[in-house]
């Protein structure tokens, strides 16, 4: 499941790009599309999980199915709340600084802010 955590940094840029030009209402509609979509492939994994593998031409047996996919279902319900909180708390952070700075600064609402973010 490590390559889940590929595209979150993607996400983020885009969403500083998307606050940017399209607004907060933007950013938030992405981050509800995002959700949906996440929500989508938890819902096909759970289905998947509950058919019983092909025996005859299926390397892999339903133990071994549910011990690599199974086990990550709550690893998508948390990743999936983490990444709404946190873009809630970005857009937020974001439109604090950029309606302190106006355009000027913008350097302080790409940079400043996410650094100070990650610590």
């Amino acid at each position: 499941m490590r390559i889940g955590i590929l595209p979150w940094p993607i996400v983020f840029l885009t969403t500083d790009l998307i606050n940017e030009y399209f607004g907060e209402k933007g950013v938030k509609k992405l981050s509800l599309i995002t959700a949906c979509l996440i929500a989508y492939a938890f819902l096909v994994l759970l289905f998947a999980i509950n058919i019983s593998a092909a025996k005859v031409i299926s390397p892999v047996n339903d133990d071994q199915f549910f011990a690599v996919f199974g086990q990550s279902m709550w690893i998508i319900v948390g990743s999936t709340i983490a990444f709404l909180v946190s873009q809630s708390i970005d857009v937020t952070a974001f439109w604090f600084f950029k309606n302190r700075t106006g355009n000027k600064k913008i350097w302080l609402r790409a940079i400043g802010f996410k650094r100070a973010a990650l610590g």
